[in-house]
């Protein structure tokens, strides 16, 4: 004898072979039927299992493309701040080179005002001498 599928399989749209070149015990035969049946909810737990995980690996994704997108935007303003701060930077240094000369520049003229008082000074003196 070959191998033949149980009835009962058969009738379900499910062809589970037997595994025996004899006839089987109508218990055994039985047994293969709740063992496919397990097998096709384990298989429907696989299934919902493996469709949860997918959907976790999916909003997983997401976030992780969110949190680049995020990254990505920071990283710019980042780079536009230190451009920003060189910039500044150099302003103040070009400001600071004008107020050292503008105090330099009222240095001597302080210094050419106080020599220009001190003349006058010596002038009045001679002229209230002569």
């Amino acid at each position: 004898m070959g191998i033949e599928p149980a009835a009962d399989e058969f009738k379900h749209g499910r062809i589970w072979p037997l595994l025996s070149f004899q006839q089987e015990e109508p218990q055994k035969a039985q047994w293969r039927h709740c063992e496919s049946d397990a097998l096709e909810r384990n298989e429907e737990i696989d299934v919902t299992e493996t469709s949860f995980y997918l959907a976790f690996s999916t909003f997983n994704l997401l976030l992780l493309l969110l949190t680049s997108i995020i990254l990505s935007n920071l990283y710019a303003k980042a780079r536009q701040l230190t451009q920003s701060t060189r910039t500044l930077t150099e302003l103040a240094e070009q400001m600071a080179r004008i107020d050292r000369r503008s105090a330099s520049e009222v240095a001597l003229i302080a210094r050419e005002i106080s020599s220009d008082i001190g003349r006058l000074r010596q002038l009045d003196l001679m002229e209230g001498n002569a």
